[in-house]
């Protein structure tokens, strides 16, 4: 996809899309660049124009979903109570 200079647009994958702050800047950045928003129990609830996945960071199987060609990520994902007493699955 090119971007309004007839660039081609850079992939980012924002973490954590369904949080308000991860939409906004999902949103915010789409103008520019190829947006892929990550959720994992939920997709946003706010308007969207960027291609979702879902996304589990516990899962090396659902890692590797991840597009190889992404050039920036931006983590704005929480660890949830599920996860919190569990960080070395979460960190491995």
């Amino acid at each position: 996809m090119r971007n309004s200079k007839g660039h081609f647009k850079k992939k980012i994958l924002i973490i954590g899309v369904s949080s308000y702050i991860g939409s906004n800047i999902a949103n915010y950045l789409n103008k520019n660049y190829t947006v892929i928003g990550s959720f994992y129990k939920k997709k946003s609830k706010y308007k969207t124009n960027y291609k979702k996945i879902k996304l589990d960071l516990t899962s090396k199987d659902s890692i590797n979903k991840i597009p190889k060609d992404i050039k920036i990520i931006i983590n704005c994902a929480y660890i949830n109570n599920e996860n919190y007493n569990n960080l070395s699955k979460i960190i491995n």
